[in-house]
């Protein structure tokens, strides 16, 4: 019995060069191409829709092996954890690799806990932190502020169709590496433009409709 795995996991993107930028600015494309390449990284913050590409951002440019990363959720961060970052910001590491401090759904602070890290975040400190989350409206100004801010949602609607030829063509490299090449740009295009501007629900569906193409190949 062959194992099923999701596509939307399977195929989460390794580089900038397999995510679908399109929907940024060209400006912040080349900024995070840019950022790519960099140690230390500057402190990130990402925001938006779910399924927009933020965690996986975040995970590409914290992935190099010269980091060391340091993964939170913060829907389970408190006031009383913020010691214990503090420490892990602040010590250096065995090899003195540069250090990153990556705090997932970053919405799901307390209010206290975000007061508390907002001492924390400071130039001085030797570590970069990168945030994520889907309400930026949740985060303190004091603390947004010491982040580089970029929003992964909609594009305005004269750059969606540019957008929307991203996710099929990103969608259509998925279905070569699963040996299904008879699927239309039009037949993605409707479910991408359905599914819009999730990515992931996207791909979610595209394998719903076309996976039993490669299981009968």
């Amino acid at each position: 019995m062959s194992e099923f795995s999701m596509w939307s996991e399977k195929y989460q993107p390794k580089t900038l060069d397999e995510c679908v930028l399109e929907g940024f600015p060209k400006y912040v494309q080349l900024t995070l191409r840019k950022i790519e390449q960099s140690s230390p990284l500057p402190n990130l913050l990402l925001y938006g829709i779910a399924g927009t590409g933020k965690s996986t951002i975040a995970r590409i440019l914290s992935q190099k092996e010269m980091f060391d990363v340091y993964w939170k959720n913060g829907s389970l961060l408190t006031k009383a954890d913020v010691p214990a970052l503090t420490k892990t910001a602040t010590v250096t590491t065995l090899f003195a690799q540069p250090k990153i401090i990556f705090i997932d759904e970053a919405d799901g602070l307390t209010q206290p806990a975000q007061y508390a890290l907002r001492s924390v975040i400071e130039p001085h400190v030797k570590a970069s932190w990168i945030m994520t989350c889907n309400f930026r409206k949740k985060l303190i100004e004091p603390l947004a502020s010491r982040f580089i801010q970029i929003e992964c949602s909609l594009p305005p609607s004269s750059e969606r169709q540019s957008h929307i030829a991203g996710i099929v063509k990103r969608c259509q490299q998925i279905l070569t590496s699963e040996s299904i090449l008879n699927v239309s740009n039009s037949e993605i295009e409707a479910i991408a433009s359905e599914k819009y501007p999730d990515i992931r629900q996207t791909i979610n569906e595209l394998q719903l409709r076309y996976s039993f193409m490669s299981e009968a190949a």
